[in-house]
Order: C-alpha cells, then sequence, then structure tokens
C-alpha cells in the first residue's frame, strides 16, 4: 500500500486503494438536519478562487515539491492547516451548546471523526520526515493558527460558509496528492507503507 494514497470520498472517509489490497474506513454518519444559510455561485467561486491563490502564493513557492522529501514537506504543511476547520467546528459547537443555544450532537461526532482521520494524515506525514525542518513546522503551525480563527470566525457567521471553504481546501488536497501519486507512482510502489497507516488502515 502506498504510504500518501489518499482519495477523498464522502464526509472525508479515508480509501487506499492499489491493485489488489483494498481498505476501506467507513464514513461517520451523516447529521439528521442542516444548518447555515445557503451560498450563492459567486461565494463558492471567490472560496476556491482564494484557496488557490494561498496554495499557489505560499506553498507551491515555499514547498518547491523538487525532491520526494520536499513534497512530504508539503504534505506536512497541508495536513497540519487541514485539521483546524474541524477543531473550529467542535470549538464554536461547544460553545453554542454551552450557551443552550444549539445541541447537534450529531455533527460534534462527525466532526471529531474527520479530526481523527486528518490527525493520521498528519502522523503518516510526520513519519515520512515531513516536519523535520524548522523552517517548514514554523510555516505550518503558523499557518493554521491564523486558519483556525478565520473558520471560527466564519462558522459563527455561517456554517455553510464555512464548509464550503473547507470543501475548496480539499479539493485542492485532492489534487496535490493526486499529482504527486501520478509522478511518483514507481518510487512509491517500492517504497514500504508507513508504519501509521498500516495500523490505522488495517486495524
Amino acid at each position: 500500500i502506498s504510504p500518501t494514497r489518499r482519495f477523498l470520498v464522502s464526509n472525508d472517509a479515508a480509501l487506499i486503494d492499489d491493485d489488489e489490497d483494498v481498505c476501506v474506513i467507513d464514513p461517520p454518519p451523516t447529521p439528521s438536519s442542516v444548518f447555515g444559510k445557503p451560498l450563492d455561485e459567486g461565494t463558492k467561486r471567490r472560496n476556491g478562487q482564494f484557496i488557490r491563490f494561498i496554495k499557489g502564493f505560499l506553498f507551491d513557492f515555499l514547498f518547491d515539491g523538487k525532491t520526494v522529501e520536499r513534497e512530504y514537506a508539503r504534505f506536512y504543511a497541508l495536513e497540519t492547516i487541514a485539521r483546524e476547520p474541524y477543531f473550529a467546528y467542535l470549538s464554536v459547537l461547544h460553545f453554542y451548546e454551552t450557551l443552550g443555544l444549539w445541541r447537534k450532537a450529531d455533527y460534534i461526532k462527525v466532526h471529531f471523526a474527520e479530526s481523527w482521520n486528518e490527525l493520521h494524515h498528519l502522523l503518516i506525514m510526520e513519519e515520512l520526515g515531513g516536519n523535520d525542518q524548522w523552517k517548514d513546522r514554523f510555516v505550518a503551525q503558523h499557518s493554521a493558527f491564523f486558519y483556525y480563527w478565520m473558520i471560527v470566525a466564519l462558522y459563527l457567521l455561517n456554517p455553510t460558509h464555512a464548509y464550503n471553504l473547507n470543501q475548496a481546501v480539499e479539493q485542492e488536497a485532492y489534487d496535490t496528492y493526486n499529482s504527486f501519486l501520478e509522478t511518483h507512482a514507481e518510487y512509491l510502489q517500492g517504497e514500504p507503507p508507513a508504519k501509521v497507516a498500516v495500523k490505522y488502515y488495517t486495524n
């Protein structure tokens, strides 16, 4: 099983698929209710443009991807940031529940499962050496800090907007991983899988 193979499917379920070995982690249950105001197509388009700009300006510049090691550093940064929306959702949901305004237990369950999934993506990248350099950790952690608070604000204003922005982030992550897999397929097939990946996806 390739150590970094990830496909994003419904509810951020994890799927590893090679020639013969298939391991599927069932997605968490879908919440029975939907809340937040609908977004117009223009806002959705701007969300996608914003994420592509940030990725191109920051990550494609700082993590040039000329070597597999720099790709792992890029993925470490992406996975550090990818956890923040779920932390933000949970923080706001707990806050509203504390005030007695909402009680969205189904959303809390889903978002905790998603954060747990993202944690293991991060652990895989750490095992592969993605966090070896101080500058990479600095960029990833500080970007994650600001992204967390941005998502908290968006989720307070309109959960739908926060979800849509995260959808754009996950799409960019998928495209980045897919390009990496196509470019380095032969190399990855000859490498052993990360121990964290084997343990998580087979237990």
